[in-house]
Formats: structure tokens, sequence, C-alpha cells
């Protein structure tokens, strides 16, 4: 059952992908002893992949499933693994977070395309003995999804409550209903040192200090459970994203996505500056520096080219190169641009002038779209591989469909009915506009 199920996590190289505490893993070496033990011909496939054959195997007989190129729904597992040949989007729900989870659910946890990664979430790894694991690592910012006030979400119960894997499309959505908190104060505890005085001085980094102090692992007060659901589709080899949260009470919503490449403005968009994300001491914001904000109207695409391939040692596939993150959906509001911190970043004053000029680096940066209100709506495109340029123009008159027009003179209507409406289904439609 263990090497049955994690086949289907598998991508057509035998790669799975990055998810909670782990980077990519290649799994072709272990299928080779899975074969050896049990003879499937599926872990034969798998095993074959390695780029070290292994004699001692037996004939190969026929089998249907073909490893990485069809979409599977896990519930158990709390994976939605959308695949259309050349491309993978997982959107992650369930009932529990996994080993060494993170607080990501409903994110957008892992997209390939090509054998490339989009996202790995050891991009940023500090280890488990900083203060940063939790600050940073495990928290919800760190994640490509939509956060409350800034905040951590609280682990809880999701649902799915759709799943299609059609011709032209494949989709999944699940949705929660949880109240939000701050990281744990000072990470992982305990430990002996005084936070944040003597552990920041070990660790040679920064932390906001605050107006009233916080013992070491506090999570202050949990908010107002927040209804969230979030739709992912994959169409054409790029990811469409529904969001769509509401509470009883206004908060301040960031869609978070978190590119590889350099940010060239290409439109001359006209962005104030910050320091950080945010000044909230208990935050993970306050480790995004130098950060650009425009109060932008209409649709929205910034552009991310030519990221670096490897970044840790560990790396076993290369990052995306090129990367296009439109905002379709609300027509109006802020879009911030932010350095995604790095393991040997210090978060000094010395460290943000020196990263001054980030944005022309190959490496990770943060990405927000935010509202603010009782309720936030969010249409998101990703497009991303060794090129883009596939859309030319992305349109949306209302929360309810886009018009996607492709460079070929295609324009496709993509149809959503029932996002607004807690207590029902959801339904997908795309057709030729």
């Amino acid at each position: 059952d263990y090497f049955d199920c994690t086949a289907k996590l598998l991508n057509d190289r035998g790669i799975l992908f990055s998810i909670n505490d782990s980077n990519e893993q290649d799994f072709t070496e272990l299928y080779k002893k899975a074969y050896f033990l049990y003879e499937e011909p599926l872990y034969k496939k798998i095993a074959d992949l390695s780029d070290k054959p292994e004699l001692l195997l037996v004939p190969e007989e026929a089998e249907k499933y073909e490893l990485g190129k069809q979409s599977v729904l896990l519930p158990g597992a709390g994976m939605g693994i959308l695949r259309d040949g050349s491309s993978q989007a997982v959107l992650k729900f369930g009932t529990h977070g996994g080993y060494h989870g993170h607080y990501d659910r409903l994110s957008l946890a892992s997209f390939i395309k090509e054998n490339r990664t989009f996202h790995n979430n050891e991009f940023a790894w500090f280890g488990y003995d900083s203060f940063l694991f939790k600050m940073w690592v495990q928290t919800s910012v760190a994640h490509n999804m939509v956060v409350v006030d800034g905040r951590m979400q609280k682990p809880s119960p999701c649902d799915c409550i759709y799943y299609a894997d059609e011709e032209e499309f494949s989709a999944v959505c699940a949705q929660t209903e949880t109240e939000w908190m701050d990281p744990p104060y000072g990470g992982q505890t305990p430990y002996p040192l005084v936070f944040p005085e003597e552990k920041c001085k070990k660790e040679g980094r920064f932390i906001l200090t605050p107006e009233q102090r916080r013992a070491q692992g506090e999570i202050g007060d949990y908010s107002e459970p927040v209804f969230q659901r979030r739709l992912l589709v994959l169409f054409h080899g790029y990811c469409i994203v529904w969001d769509y949260l509401e509470g009883k009470e206004e908060h301040q919503y960031d869609c978070l996505y978190h590119p590889m490449g350099k940010f060239k403005n290409e439109d001359k968009l006209d962005f104030t500056y910050k320091k950080r994300f945010s000044v909230e001491p208990f935050g993970a914001g306050q480790f995004i520096m130098n950060c650009y904000t425009a109060s932008l109207s209409g649709t929205v695409n910034f552009k991310f080219h030519e990221a670096e391939g490897k970044v840790n040692g560990n790396d076993i596939i290369d990052n995306i190169p090129e990367t296009s993150i439109w905002r379709a959906y609300p027509q109006s509001g802020e879009a911030t641009i932010g350095k995604y911190p790095y393991r040997t970043d210090t978060f000094t004053e010395e460290n943000i002038q020196s990263a001054l000029n980030y944005l022309e680096d190959p490496l990770k940066k943060t990405v927000s779209f935010s509202s603010k209100g009782k309720q936030a709506k969010f249409i998101t495109l990703l497009e991303a591989g060794q090129s883009t340029g596939l859309i030319k123009e992305v349109q949306c008159d209302g929360f309810d469909a886009i018009t996607i027009e492709e460079v070929s003179g295609e324009k496709w209507q993509v149809t959503v009915a029932g996002m607004e409406k807690k207590t029902a289904g959801i339904t997908v439609e795309v057709r030729r506009s």
C-alpha cells in the first residue's frame, strides 16, 4: 500500500514535490528495492527512471497506470494533484498537516512544469534550532496562499467539495473555517537562552521589539473563525486560482505567491518603498524586506525572468526560469513585491541596505495582492516554465468568470458558479469564447 500510494504522488520523472519540511525528492532508487521485493510492473517503470540501471529485475508486464500523467485526488493525504502531461499543480488540504506539517492548508503547495519547480520549501531553510523555523519556515506567510491579517492559520479540518479531471482541464476545490494566530514567539521551545536578546545574538539575527513582551512560545489571541475556500484549475499548463474568504469582522487579506527570478518593472509601475512587509513584531511579515507597493487598477501581470537554477546543495531539480503572475480580480487594490528571506539573511539594517538592488537578483521574491474588508475575492493566474508569453491578455468583468486570450488567437472563458455560497457546491466550465 505504501508504494502504491506513493507512486501516485510522483511526477513522470519519479520526483515527489516539495511539501512541509522537505524539498523535492527522487524516489527512483527506492523503487528498485520495491520492485525486487514485490515484482510490480509499475515499480519497475519508476526504477527505470534512475540514471543507475538495475539488472536484478524480472520481465515487465502490462500496466495501465502512467506515472505522473494522471490527475489524482487523495482525500486521506489531503492532496489534489492536477496533471496535464508536462505540468503538475498540488492543492494541499485534508484532516492533518502531514509529518513536520506546515500551516499552509489550501495552499498551492507545488507547481512543477517541464521538471522544474516553482516553489521549494527548503529555499530558506534555517534549521530546527533557529527561531526562524517556527517564525518563518512553517508559517502561512512563507507559502503560496491567502493569509489573514498577516498571521498564521490554525490547523483545522478541510473539506474537498469539488474535483474534476476533464479532457480540457482538471480542477480541485477545498474549504475550511478556522482561526488565525501569531507564530510561536521565539520559535521552537523550550531552550535556555532568553529570547530575543540572547537567542538573536547567538544566531546573529534581528527581530523587531514589541511594546509588550511575550513569553517564548506564545501565539497571542486567536482571531474569529474565517471561512476560506480555494479552487485550483490546471488549464493549458497554467494555474488559475479562485479564492473566497469571509469573516464577520474587518480583516487584511494577502494573496501570496513566491516566484523566482529578476523583476525588471517592464510596465514602469509607480512603486513606493518600505523596509519591511509588516512591522508587526510577532508576525512573519517582518522578515520580507525591501518591499515595493503600488495601487493598481485593471488586470495586473508581474513578470519574473532568468531565475537561478539550483540554489542550495540539496536541490535536485532546477527552479522554473520564467514566471508571470496575473491578478484578474479584484480589478483594483495594492500589489507588493518583496524580498523572500534566504538562510544567510540577518534582517538587520545593514542586511536591508545591502539588498536594495535585490529586484535584479535571480532569487526568490514575494508577491502580494491585498484586499481589506469582511470578505475577500481573488482570481489569480500563474504561467511559468522555460518560457512564458502564451497568454496575451486576461479579461475579468466579475468574480464568476475570466477570459483568456492566447497569442495563438484563441480565446477561452473559464466560468465558476457557487464560489461565494458557503453551503453550496461549485461547478467549473471551460469553453472557447
